[in-house]
């Protein structure tokens, strides 16, 4: 009951010229259970749904409906966390008011993901922790590495009310290995950005 969303904020997709139909999605549906498949037959199209509402759910989730808490000192990652599966969690990080204690720091820590791979897709606003980082970018910080604000982000933090960002966080347990086409757009010098230096060693 205390969920950060309901099943009324997912929204019917923007269906292409043609309807549902048009997408030719399966009509097969595979279940196993207890190590046994069973098939099952669509009479019709499983698209073709007059309403949503209940436990049938479309596919379009438009994360500005996700309400996260907040908290008086900065709450971890969890409390972003939208949805989960088998191995791996999808977090939703959207525009909201950051800690209001009179100490609080709202940039988040410095940490390691200790037993996950973490990716970040930068979608807009203003991003606390990073430079050089915007609308487009994508990070990834694998199991372990240590990682966190850019020199500078702490400061800038303090005596902020709220952040304007919109990014989706994918944390994966098992290893995420960046194909030939993620390392031929790969900033090289993101690994060296937390080095000290002229402005953090950070080229913007």
């Amino acid at each position: 009951m205390d969920a950060p969303y309901t099943h009324r904020d997912f929204k019917e997709p923007a269906w292409p010229k043609g309807g549902p139909a048009s997408l030719g999605a399966p009509r097969q549906q595979l279940v196993m259970r207890h190590g046994r498949l069973s098939r099952l037959q669509w009479a019709n199209d499983p698209f073709d749904v007059v309403g949503w509402d209940g436990q049938v759910w479309p596919f379009a989730f438009p994360i500005r409906a996700y309400q996260p808490k907040t908290g008086m000192v900065h709450l971890p990652p969890t409390t972003h966390v939208t949805f989960t599966g088998r191995g791996f969690v999808v977090c939703s990080f959207v525009p909201r008011l950051v800690d209001w204690h009179p100490e609080a720091i709202p940039c988040p820590y410095p940490h390691s993901s200790v037993d996950c791979d973490e990716a970040i897709f930068y979608v807009g606003g203003n991003f606390t922790s990073r430079k050089g980082v915007g609308p487009a970018s994508m990070t990834l910080h694998p199991i372990g590495v240590p990682h966190g604000p850019h020199p500078g982000r702490y400061e800038a933090s303090i005596g902020t009310k709220r952040t304007e960002e919109v990014a989706v966080m994918f944390d994966t347990f098992s290893p995420l290995l960046p194909t030939a086409h993620a390392r031929s757009v790969e900033d090289t010098g993101y690994s060296q950005s937390w080095v000290g230096g002229v402005d953090g060693g950070v080229i913007e």
